[in-house]
């Protein structure tokens, strides 16, 4: 198989590296700590976690929030920014899954195209899409 070279998080995954680096799979801490892997986070997950905090379901971000670019940068990743193609894909997708955030990142990860970082098995059924956990 071809060496990674670069990934795009799902947002728990970016979560999870900040904050709870164990919950991560082995294969997931390898492929982020590998200074010769792009790891891009998508301007998505910063919606999503903005979305969250705000509704009081991850008042635990808030610290990841208040400095987001400089965590970013601290972890050695890179900001993926989310362009009208990625919505219009996200919007087309022909699948049942409603979660807005989800289909934004599955859009991007398809149309860039990148391996999803994610431990979340809907992502597994979208067609297409390279998960890595």
């Amino acid at each position: 198989m071809a060496r990674i070279k670069a990934v795009l998080l799902d947002t728990h995954a970016l979560l999870w590296y900040d904050a709870a680096p164990q919950l991560l799979s082995p294969e997931a801490t390898r492929l982020l700590r590998d200074r010769g892997v792009t790891v891009y986070v998508s301007a998505v997950s910063a919606w999503e976690i903005a979305t969250l905090v705000r509704a009081g379901k991850l008042p635990e971000a808030q610290p990841l929030l208040a400095d987001y670019a400089g965590t970013l940068s601290r972890l050695g990743f890179t900001e993926l920014p989310f362009a009208a193609r990625h919505a219009l894909a996200a919007g087309l997708l022909d699948h049942p899954h409603r979660d807005p955030f989800d289909r934004a990142l599955v859009a991007q990860a398809l149309l860039e195209p990148l391996p999803l970082v994610s431990r979340d098995e809907v992502m597994q059924t979208f067609e297409g899409l390279r998960v890595i956990w």
